[in-house]
């Protein structure tokens, strides 16, 4: 049985106690269109989430969530230190496909100015409580080709949704969001230092709407027949902007597993070898020369 909220009976009583609905599924999932686009049903946690978002307590459940959980603590350490290497005070920095904030959050502590896309409205609100300041501005939009409105997919767990239909995760629905591209974003706030792609399974639509050489990116491979297919694509769009060399991460590490960065043509040759037998990560694409 899956237990969910109700937030909109959420209250604090005068006496200091908190009003709220418990709701018992069963079988079927909650309706997460509700869930994720009109603020209704969601799971305890992301409940418990967004009431300390709505009650200015977000941050402190933050650093106690941290305190408790040294392991996610240490990850997210590890990753800052990798994007150290592309990021410093004072860089701009675009995070595609922000979900929650984790990469957002890393990047402000590196002291870029972060500018997140995500088109999850709960997600975007939370990306938005992470760290509010100045150098943070959310996009509620997906990036693609082109401007417009398409199709999203919806999924059980928020970091599966995609633009893209067959994309796994459990489908929990569709709407439609609006589109912008990484074009029209450096149109409006300049070229990245460095640019995180994670679109489950969208990023050659997210590279097609570049033309301008940024000088470091990253976006998500997998080592399926389709996965591998789509990274190809994603690093001819890549050296169609200028020069660069690839090095890639295995799964969640923050560990680069090639001591030199490749051409694209010598990595082309060595995918996915060259992963080590991780059946997905991070490839990481910078500017020489």
């Amino acid at each position: 049985m899956l237990q969910c909220v109700d937030i909109s009976t959420f209250g604090v009583r005068r006496d200091g106690g908190v009003n709220l609905r418990i709701i018992d599924f069963d079988g079927e999932h909650p309706p997460f269109f509700d869930c994720m686009f009109q603020g209704r049903y969601m799971t305890l946690l992301e409940s418990a989430k967004h009431f300390a978002i709505s009650i200015g307590l977000y941050k402190i459940a933050r650093a106690l969530h941290q305190i408790l959980y040294r392991t996610e603590s240490e990850h997210a350490r590890a990753h800052q230190s990798l994007l150290g290497h592309f990021v410093k005070a004072g860089d701009l920095a675009f995070d595609v496909g922000a979900n929650i904030g984790i990469r957002t959050e890393i990047l402000l502590s590196l002291g870029a100015t972060v500018v997140a896309f995500e088109p999850q409205p709960l997600c975007a609100r939370e990306v938005a409580a992470r760290r509010g300041n100045e150098r943070l501005t959310v996009i509620g939009k997906a990036v693609g080709a082109s401007e417009g409105t398409a199709q999203f997919y919806l999924k059980v767990g928020n970091t599966y949704a995609s633009m893209m239909e067959n994309w796994p995760g459990g489908n929990a629905g569709t709407t439609m969001v609006p589109v912008t591209t990484l074009d029209k974003a450096i149109q409006q706030f300049g070229i990245p230092a460095f640019c995180k792609i994670d679109v489950e399974g969208f990023e050659v639509e997210v590279l097609r709407g570049l033309s301008h050489q940024i000088p470091a990116m990253s976006f998500e491979y997998h080592c399926d027949e389709h996965g591998i297919e789509r990274a190809r694509k994603c690093l001819d769009l890549v050296a169609a902007l200028g020069n660069y060399r690839v090095n890639l991460t295995g799964e969640e590490d923050a560990i680069l597993l090639s001591d030199d960065w490749l051409t694209v043509p010598e990595f082309l040759e060595s995918f996915p070898g060259c992963t080590k037998g991780n059946a997905r990560g991070d490839m990481f694409v910078r500017a020489f020369g």
